[in-house]
């Protein structure tokens, strides 16, 4: 099993691929093409990808066997979210910081485009709390009328995450896919200063990119993930309704893209990337 990799160009949270017009996959849907001069440059893989391979895996096994289909995938989603906030926790430790609720909100492994995701942090009321109004899994959901499958991942990944990250006051108070404005994530007794969030942000300015993942990655955990639920759960009959949603996903993004999720699905997840401590003396 492949330790990790990252082998194509990572910028601004995408993987891309230069390519010659004449080489392009044939179907490229909005943000996910951008031509740059005489060529075109492909993104392979971003947080639109993640969202759409969980809600076409997703909608394949929930249609395809009801109520044990629902249970795997809770199951995949849980499985991958304790595995991100596990390795969310060794950095911190790392970094010799606490696994609180603020340095959980540090150690958040993805990034996005620009303006894909709006989050406002709260430090009084019943604790430290988090609220997204915009984020790329609602938005292609509901483009693409997906949200009665996706709403399985945002009902199950962040008590996963803070699980792994060691956290057990962390709760999703409010979610859009229900109807409420903002997506919220309370802390509940989890109370800091402003002066605490004041340092919090400047250790996040030190730490910078460091331990963010590329949407290769974290594509690629995500379908292991649902991958290796799906088979001990379901076997060849659930393998072959994951290989269906697969198909729909490289149908949209091109079958670079797919491959690219098939290659990343053999990475070992528990183990932690390279990592180097920000507080560690600068090289000369």
């Amino acid at each position: 099993m492949t330790s990790w990799k990252n082998e194509t160009y990572c910028r601004r949270g995408v993987s891309t691929r230069r390519v010659q017009p004449r080489d392009a996959a044939p179907v490229i849907i909005r943000t996910w093409e951008k031509r740059e001069g005489d060529g075109m440059e492909i993104v392979l893989s971003s947080a639109s990808h993640h969202a759409m391979l969980f809600v076409y895996v997703a909608k394949e096994i929930i249609d395809g066997f009801g109520e044990r289909g629902r249970d795997v995938i809770v199951r995949a989603v849980r499985r991958y979210g304790r595995q991100r906030g596990r390795r969310m926790a060794m950095r911190a430790r790392i970094d010799q910081n606490p696994c609180n609720a603020l340095y959980y909100d540090m150690y958040g492994e993805w990034e996005c485009f620009p303006g894909q995701v709006e989050c406002t942090p709260g430090i009084g009321g019943e604790g430290f709390s988090l609220h997204y109004n915009r984020c790329p899994w609602y938005t292609e959901w509901r483009h693409f009328d997906m949200m009665e499958y996706g709403r399985y991942y945002c009902d199950y990944v962040d008590a996963a995450i803070m699980e792994g990250f060691g956290l057990t006051s962390g709760s999703l108070t409010g979610s859009r896919a229900d109807g409420d404005l903002t997506c919220d994530l309370t802390f509940f007794n989890e109370h800091y200063s402003r002066a605490d969030y004041d340092r919090l942000e400047e250790d996040r300015r030190l730490l910078g990119r460091n331990g963010k993942m590329p949407w290769e990655y974290h594509v690629g955990h995500l379908y292991q993930c649902l991958k290796r639920c799906i088979e001990k759960q379901l076997g060849e009959e659930g393998l072959a309704a994951l290989e269906t949603g697969l198909v729909r996903y490289g149908e949209q993004f091109g079958e670079d893209a797919r491959q690219l999720v098939l290659e990343y699905g053999e990475i070992d997840y528990e183990m932690l990337p390279p990592y180097k401590s920000y507080k560690m003396p600068k090289e000369d």
